[in-house]
C-alpha cells in the first residue's frame, strides 16, 4: 500500500490537510501464513518481529463518515521501523515503554502492558476471519495524548513540526524514529530507511478498532471507553 514509508521518512501532508495527527503504536510482523489458529497459546511463534508504527491521521478525512480508512490511508502515512527487532530481542512484548514527542515535548507515553487485548488474543483473533501471511504488519493502537483529543487546535502537526517516536524495553531502547512533516510539494525524494521495507510486499491489517489502549477522559479518539468493531 501506498502509505508505507521508511522509519525516518518524512510525514507528507496531503491536500486538503487540516487535522493532521500522529499516533505510537506497537506492530508486529507475521513470520508465516496462519488461518484459524487453535489457540492464543501459539500465536506468538508465528511472531518474526516487532517494530514501530506512527499511525498518521488526517482526522478532517476520518471523521467524514463512519469508517476511518480514509484519514489513515493517505501516502506515507503508515512510516514503519526503522528496525524490525526478534522477539528475543525484545523480551516481553507487553512490558514496553512506548513515547512521542512534538518539537521535543511529549505528547504520548504508555506502557504496553495497558493493552486491553494482548498480542496472542489479537493475532488469534484475526485469524478466525481472515488468513494472515508471512510479511503481514498488524499494528494495535494508541495510548491518550493524540492532538484529537486535546482541546487547543494548534496540537495538529503543522509542516515544519518534528515527531519522534520510541519504544525501550528493560534493557533501554529498541526502536526509534524520527520525522520531519512535510507539505504536499515538499517531498523530493523517498529515503527507504526501515530494514523491513525489501522486495516483499506488505499488507497492513489495520485493527485499531480490536486493540487499544485504556484512555483518559477525552473526545473523539482519545475517549475514556474502548472502541467497538463497526
Amino acid at each position: 500500500t501506498s502509505c508505507i514509508s521508511g522509519g525516518n521518512d518524512d510525514i507528507v501532508a496531503p491536500k486538503g490537510s487540516t487535522k493532521l495527527d500522529y499516533e505510537v503504536e506497537l506492530a508486529f510482523v507475521m513470520a508465516d501464513r496462519v488461518k484459524y489458529l487453535a489457540s492464543e497459546g501459539e500465536a506468538l511463534k508465528h511472531v518474526a518481529g516487532y517494530l514501530l508504527c506512527n499511525d498518521v491521521s488526517e482526522r478532517d478525512f476520518q471523521f467524514r463518515g463512519s469508517q476511518w480508512t480514509i484519514g489513515k490511508s493517505a501516502d506515507h502515512f503508515g512510516p514503519l521501523g526503522p528496525w524490525l527487532v526478534t522477539p528475543d530481542e525484545v523480551g516481553d512484548p507487553h512490558n514496553l515503554e512506548l513515547s512521542l514527542k512534538v518539537n521535543g515535548k511529549v505528547r504520548q507515553q504508555s506502557n504496553t502492558n495497558d493493552f486491553i487485548f494482548n498480542v496472542p488474543h489479537m493475532l488469534w483473533y484475526l485469524t478466525q476471519f481472515m488468513t494472515l501471511e508471512a510479511g503481514d504488519v498488524v499494528t494495535t493502537g494508541t495510548p491518550n495524548g493524540v492532538a484529537a483529543g486535546m482541546k487547543d487546535p494548534n496540537a495538529f502537526l503543522k509542516v515544519g513540526d518534528t515527531v519522534v517516536l520510541v519504544a525501550t524495553n528493560e534493557s533501554g531502547s529498541v526502536n526509534g524514529q524520527t520525522f520531519a512533516v512535510g507539505g504536499i510539494l515538499g517531498l523530493v525524494g523517498i529515503r527507504i530507511d526501515s530494514t523491513l521495507l525489501v522486495s516483499i510486499a506488505i499488507a497492513v491489517v489495520l485493527v485499531g478498532f480490536l486493540l487499544r489502549f485504556v484512555r483518559q477522559p477525552g473526545t473523539g479518539e482519545d475517549a475514556g471507553e474502548p472502541l467497538s468493531p463497526p
